[in-house]
C-alpha cells in the first residue's frame, strides 16, 4: 500500500466531513464535500486493488 494513498484518503475524507457539515452556513461548500466523497471513494479503490494484487502475485 502506498503512503500516497493513504494520505488521499485521510484528505479526501476530512474535505467530505467540512464540506458537509459547513454546507448549510456556506452552500459552496456542497460542491467540496462531494469532491471529497469521490475522492475518498477512488482512494479506498486504488488501496483495496494494490492489497489484492500484491496478494495474489
Amino acid at each position: 500500500m502506498n503512503v500516497m494513498y493513504l494520505g488521499g484518503l485521510v484528505f479526501s475524507f476530512v474535505l467530505f466531513i467540512v464540506g458537509m457539515l459547513f454546507s448549510s452556513e456556506i452552500p459552496v461548500l456542497y460542491f467540496f464535500g462531494i469532491l471529497g466523497l469521490a475522492g475518498t471513494a477512488y482512494f479506498v479503490t486504488r488501496i483495496i486493488s494494490d492489497l489484492y494484487r500484491s496478494l495474489h502475485q
